[in-house]
């Protein structure tokens, strides 16, 4: 009988070795109310058989600026070291392309001397041994940034309203001292850190227009928080130039024609057909349009359409009492209708907190659409990123082990051209 157990328990192991490393965190290991302290850390979720096996990069929002590149089991396979980053991004030929903080410059600005927030103040592109091959400085950059086919790097700068006094919405006297505003520039730099070209929010979108939320403070009227180029290629204005902005404060996407600086397009804010459609979104991107990260190109599912992750902060048209709840969501930009998004299930309470609120971000975040279908998701205040199916399974969960706040991840295939050379090991 204790030779039968023994074999039996063996043909058991075996069988367990050939099923798919798939472990589901969500209901033993995230129970409501548990603090998020003792929540596990590195991969939680794996579905081999589901999810896009290759490697992710990140970097801890606050941390010592190391770039990681992990596995599919959350083994580092390299590392890049900066100064302390934002985040960033493979470039085709395998390069880092991240932001610095400028701490030695203090959180202002020469141009705004305010405590802005999410100062970047250099961009960089670092070779894979973490050598700085190209730099661009400004002491105003923050939160993003993008690179041109021409080399220069395209930009988000603060800048002080030239007429604060035309901002509309926002909380009654919450203002920086003095009444300042910050406003918005969209800056192309040059490697010797001049602005070749630049695009004023403030001479181009009417206050009316872009009424900042009622909730919110008066420091700052647009708050734009993502950027991408698109070239005269791309599929929503074909042979116009495109810059897409994420603007917080007024809970609006739009689309900028660079020729022209008119605003082509946009989508949502607090104003009469605009309105509840976001709620203080980041991340708005189209698919198939981030260089580097998007190398699968027009091959992604999806090409062509909107992916913004919508924090849903301030937000009362929802039929569940308006309480915040994040989603990820695909727009078809010809339609503005949604095609596709991802929230956590609706549910019964269990302890303190609502079931939407396991899957929740206040600020930052992100999501990219992957080669097969599926899409990678960046929980960002959480340190959380996990990947879906279209049916919106989670197939591949990994939690920060530096428990700190995550800005953006990327997933990058074993076929990425960058990678080449590298002697990288199967993801």
């Amino acid at each position: 009988m204790k030779r039968n157990l023994i074999i039996g328990l063996c043909i058991c192991m075996l069988a367990l070795t050939t099923l798919p490393f798939v472990v589901n965190a969500h209901d033993e290991l995230y129970p409501m109310g548990r603090s998020a302290e003792n929540w596990p850390t590195g991969v939680t979720v794996y579905n081999p058989l589901k999810a896009y096996n290759g490697f992710t990069i990140f970097t801890s929002l606050g941390g010592d600026g190391t770039h990681y590149l992990i596995d599919m089991k959350g083994k580092t396979v390299h590392t890049w070291k900066a100064p302390m980053s934002h985040y960033g991004w493979l470039l085709p030929n395998g390069n880092l392309y991240t932001g610095f903080s400028r701490l030695d410059k203090g959180l202002g600005t020469a141009a705004t001397q305010t405590p802005a927030v999410a100062n970047v103040g250099v961009v960089a592109e670092l070779d894979w041994n973490s050598n700085i091959v190209n730099k661009w400085e400004n002491d105003a950059i923050h939160h993003d940034y993008d690179k041109l086919p021409n080399g220069n790097t395209l930009t988000i700068l603060w800048t002080k309203l030239k007429h604060p006094e035309n901002m509309q919405g926002g909380i009654p006297g919450t203002e920086y001292p003095g009444g300042v505003i910050l406003g918005e520039t969209i800056a192309e730099i040059n490697t010797s850190g001049k602005i070749v070209w630049q695009w004023d929010a403030e001479d181009h979108l009417k206050p009316g227009e872009y009424p900042v939320c009622p909730l919110d403070y008066r420091q700052r009227s647009l708050h734009t928080n993502s950027i991408q180029y698109l070239p005269t290629d791309n599929p929503i204005f074909p042979g116009k130039e495109l810059i897409l902005l994420s603007n917080r404060q007024p809970s609006a996407s739009i689309i900028v024609d660079k020729g022209t600086g008119e605003v082509l397009w946009r989508y949502g804010g607090y104003i009469p057909g605009e309105y509840a459609r976001l709620g203080h979104q980041h991340s708005f991107y189209m698919i198939g349009g981030k260089i580097g990260a998007d190398y699968k190109g027009k091959d992604l599912p999806g090409y062509g359409n909107l992916l913004v992750f919508d924090n849903g902060m301030h937000v009362a048209g929802y039929s569940d009492w308006g309480l915040p709840r994040s989603s990820v969501t695909e727009i078809d930009p010809k339609t503005k209708k949604v095609v596709w998004s991802y929230r956590h299930p609706a549910g019964d309470f269990k302890g303190w907190m609502p079931p939407e609120w396991l899957f929740l971000s206040p600020y930052i975040a992100g999501a990219q659409r992957l080669p097969n279908g599926n899409t990678l998701i960046d929980e960002g205040g959480t340190g959380r990123i996990f990947e879906v199916t279209k049916d919106r399974e989670i197939v591949w969960e990994f939690i920060n082990p530096d428990k700190k706040a995550l800005f953006r991840a990327y997933r990058y295939g074993p076929d990425f051209p960058g990678f080449k050379g590298k002697n990288l090991p199967t993801p």
